[in-house]
């Protein structure tokens, strides 16, 4: 039941929340803002989102000051605005109406209140959120309250809404929100992809509405006549067919929806030849051995983040949303846990213990997230990229490149692993991928096993054009390399032993810089390697040792912690029991008193 307030004050207010807006409202000393008259001709909707906002802003914004000038007088210009040009619902309110409002609020206001813009934006948010079912006619869709699986919003750069308010005709919009709802409802595309598909459609929309076109004009002559607008844009050839293939999706949903006639567009006229390329960042495991070199001259936070990449292969979009309970102990091994997933990959040890370090120079408290801007927000990838790059730009490496565009860093990772002898199997679950399939194309193994057989079959003298003749030289050449090959694995064995006795940190980078020979060299010859894993293993023993105590001793810290919380939580369950408990007692005396009166009065 809802009810008034006297007419002096003219409030219009649920019951709910009457009780904390009364006593708001007597602290306010402009009586102007005290007037919300309800009792005008306005539309029910508008009213009853007026008071919807009414209740969230008092009982959410605790600054007097802040709700006054920021919040209360904007809406209730906006109650007067929206009642005055007869507007039936916020939601759908146009950009030309925006203008009008921004117009419509005296200067003295404007002054106080910020951004008039992203007030509105405010308020819409706010109701659409808060209806209980969706408003699929709203012209800015927000994905928060969609109820989307979180599986489908990336978590780098996640989308927020979905805006409808450039296309102007009635018709035009509500062809374009009921394919959009098609995608999200119906379809289990990411929201990114709704993105992408959205704007493409949108363009379609946008080309109509410029020619003074609906989507009931739309027939094969307007459809070719904005393919061709396309072909003038530039585009490569791929991204040419990805835009025709997603308007002519548009268009057959459209006229199933009975929008538009049926018409038969001939699709491979009107493609365009792709060469297919791969985006491959070139000499890409020299480029992230330059970035490490000059990595401790990166602020700390970027300088951590971009070890993670290197040394996890994790998606960048997972690294942003990392908090301190993500890295544990566990059976003598380092783990990460991958947010979003059910599954853990070992990591090592070294990078727990400067993760450790992190969170005690920064003071972290428990389970926060770990790496923020230099605004304290949380990375996106547009914006890791950015800071990454001015980094490289200002210390004169990789010409400003940003090193972690797309994959090219996990698939470096995979070759790393597959030259030091890590299973394909293993690759995959650690890396998160579906199949063998993905592992195999990206460490070059069909590539290799095709070199081995070719070299197989030609070793065979029936198979070589020259004979023995060639067989005799083949044989020759055979024992020179031997030879050369012995004299590298000297000179190798001999480097690393120069290494071990100096007590030097051994790096497979700086020994291929000072001995000429490949970084290959040193993981695939066999010899060579066995006394490259024996010195390593030696020298981080040393290190480790130390290193696992700090991990165990905050491990066992951060498990305290853990049973400390719980421990409180159940105290403060406890409390409510006992209040409980007391509140029972007090209502069963009472009614075993009333009973004995009862029966004393029988």
């Amino acid at each position: 039941m809802r009810k008034k307030t006297p007419l002096n004050k003219q409030i219009y207010l649920s019951d709910h929340y009457t009780g904390n807006i009364a006593k708001t409202f007597q602290r306010e000393k402009d009586i102007n803002i005290l007037q919300w008259d309800f009792s005008v001709e306005a539309s029910l909707v508008v009213k009853l989102q007026i008071e919807s906002l009414l209740n969230y802003i008092v009982k959410n914004v605790k600054s007097k000051d802040e709700r006054r000038c920021k919040y209360l007088l904007p809406l209730q210009y906006l109650f007067r605005y929206v009642k005055k040009n007869n507007i039936t619902d916020i939601l759908k309110m146009e950009i030309r109406q925006e203008k009008e409002y921004e117009l419509f609020v005296p200067k003295e206001v404007k002054k106080n209140s910020g951004s008039l813009r992203k007030f509105i934006e405010f308020c819409r948010r706010i109701l659409f959120i808060s209806n209980k079912e969706i408003d699929w006619s709203a012209n800015v869709w927000y994905v928060e309250g969609l109820h989307i699986n979180p599986k489908r919003v990336s978590q780098g750069t996640p989308i927020l809404s979905f805006s409808f308010l450039d296309i102007t005709n009635s018709d035009n919009r509500k062809a374009l929100q009921e394919y959009v709802n098609y995608l999200i409802c119906v379809t289990s595309m990411k929201m990114n992809t709704i993105r992408i598909r959205q704007t493409y459609a949108r363009d379609f929309f946008r080309y109509l509405e410029q020619c003074n076109l609906c989507i009931f004009d739309v027939d094969y002559q307007i459809t070719v006549k904005y393919m061709k607008k396309l072909g003038t844009q530039n585009l490569k050839s791929q991204s040419y067919n990805i835009k025709l293939n997603a308007i002519l999706e548009v268009i057959q949903y459209l006229q199933t929806r009975n929008y538009i006639a049926r018409f038969e567009i001939p699709v491979l006229y009107h493609k365009e030849k792709e060469i297919h390329t791969v985006n491959d960042i070139y000499n890409i495991d020299e480029k992230l051995d330059i970035l490490q070199k000059y990595l401790y001259l990166f602020p700390e936070t970027l300088r951590i983040m971009c070890l993670v990449l290197i040394n996890t292969g994790v998606e960048k979009g997972k690294m942003f949303l990392f908090r301190d309970t993500d890295f544990y102990w566990e059976e003598g091994t380092s783990w990460l846990r991958i947010p979003g997933e059910n599954r853990s990959i070992p990591i090592p040890s070294i990078l727990y213990w400067i993760i450790i370090q992190y969170m005690k120079r920064n003071k972290l408290t428990f389970d926060a997230q770990l790496f923020h801007n230099e605004r304290g927000k949380k990375y996106s990838t547009a914006s890791f990229a950015d800071a990454v790059s001015k980094q490289c730009s200002k210390l004169g490496i990789l010409d400003g490149e940003y090193i972690f565009k797309g994959s090219m860093y996990q698939r470096e990772l995979c070759r790393v692993l597959y030259r030091s002898g890590t299973s394909l199997q293993a690759i995959r679950e650690y890396m998160g991928y579906s199949t063998e399939e993905v592992v195999k194309d990206i460490v070059g193994w069909k590539d290799e096993k095709v070199a081995i057989k070719t070299q197989e079959f030609f070793e065979d003298e029936k198979h070589n054009l020259g004979g023995k003749l060639l067989m005799a030289k083949h044989d020759k050449m055979k024992e020179i390399n031997q030879l050369e090959s012995l004299h590298k694995v000297d000179f190798a064995l001999q480097e690393i032993k120069n290494y071990k006795d100096s007590g030097r940190i051994i790096s497979v980078t700086e020994l291929s810089r000072k001995t000429g020979l490949s970084k290959g060299f040193f993981y695939k010859n066999d010899r060579v390697r066995e006394a490259l894993d024996e010195v390593k293993n030696e020298q981080k023993e040393e290190q480790l040792g130390i290193i696992r105590k700090e991990i165990i001793d905050y491990s066992l810290e951060k498990q305290l912690e853990v049973y400390k919380r719980e421990l409180e939580k159940t105290k403060q369950e406890n409390q409510l029991l006992k209040r409980e408990n007391e509140k029972l007692k007090k209502a069963l005396d009472k009614q075993t008193l009333q009973y004995l009166k009862l029966l004393a009065e029988t």
